[in-house]
């Protein structure tokens, strides 16, 4: 848990919206773009590799079930969210697929002649061990350059911040939320009194048709209506803040990107999305072309990339 009092992992940190819509988007963003496998020219320049098996494999169905863009966006899910892809390479050639291994089953060792060993926990409990030539791996920064760190929880102050709030908000409008206008006398009502007053005040002005209608008054009811207050807006305030604080710190999204457009204009918007692309987007495109060359391609003049071409325009 952190100062917040909020327990976050890779499956709780969902939870707070901001980070749902971050990981919407970054995951979509790189499913979306098309995927291509290239062959380098000897005069230079590149044409596609049609006729490489692979090809199919990555633009069109990587495995028996998933798409290829489902299976980008959940390779984009597990690195968002615990900063590790799994693939098991399974077959070869025109039978080659990709499966996506669940990253909290997987254990990553580093043996003594450099290679890696990677250790997975089924279903049933058993584990299967993979060498490293079977396992297509993506990883987040690194501190030791086998195991990518866990963005949600290096970041799981801010989160757990988002979090309360959005826990908080809930709890004041489900079982603490006040009232917006008070009927108050000094004499003493029944509770069958009581009921009927609230009822009649709301019979005669809930609703736009009857907003502004005049109030009549007896037994010495008063009216007081209660209004904002500097609280209340301290917490909008804050969701607010940590609405930024996740975008841009952790995840690199314009926040107009997640719905957000308090500080967004027609003059920058545009900026901003190409900003996303080059900085936010190009980083994460990278990582799944430099694992893809380095588990599935032995020809140096091949090599798989994304076409951003349609995003930059």
């Amino acid at each position: 848990r952190n100062p917040a009092g909020v327990r976050i992992d890779p499956e709780s940190a969902l939870r707070a919206t901001v980070v749902l819509a971050c990981v919407r988007v970054l995951s979509a963003s790189v499913a979306g773009l098309p995927l291509h496998l290239y062959r380098r020219l000897a005069g230079g320049g590149k044409e596609l590799a049609r006729e490489n098996p692979l090809y199919r494999v990555l633009h069109t169905t990587p495995n028996d079930w998933q798409t290829s863009y489902e299976w980008r966006e959940t390779l984009m899910l597990h690195l968002l969210t615990h900063g590790n892809a799994y693939c098991e390479i399974r077959g070869a050639g025109t039978t080659r697929q990709l499966v996506p291994l669940h990253p909290s089953r997987m254990k990553v060792d580093r043996l003594e002649n450099g290679r890696l060993r990677y250790t997975y926990r089924e279903d049933r409990g058993s584990s299967t061990v993979y060498s490293q030539d079977a396992i297509m791996h993506l990883r987040w920064l690194s501190d030791d350059g086998v195991n990518g760190m866990v963005p949600v929880e290096i970041a799981g102050d801010a989160i757990g911040l988002s979090r309360a709030l959005e826990i908080h908000g809930a709890a004041f409008f489900g079982s603490g939320a006040r009232p917006g206008v008070i009927l108050s006398t000094d004499q003493m009502l029944s509770p069958e009194a009581a009921e009927n007053t609230r009822n009649q005040g709301e019979l005669a002005h809930r609703g736009p048709d009857r907003a502004h209608r005049t109030a009549v008054l007896q037994g010495g009811l008063k009216v007081t209506e209660l209004g904002g207050n500097n609280q209340e807006s301290q917490f909008l305030e804050s969701r607010r803040f940590q609405v930024e604080e996740i975008c841009g710190r952790i995840y690199g999204v314009p926040p107009h990107l997640i719905g957000d457009l308090s500080r967004s204009s027609f003059s920058n918007i545009e900026q901003q999305s190409l900003d996303y692309v080059q900085n936010g987007l190009m980083p994460w495109l990278r990582r799944f072309e430099s694992a893809i060359t380095r588990a599935l391609l032995t020809d140096a003049e091949t090599f798989a990339e994304f076409d951003v071409r349609g995003a930059l325009r």
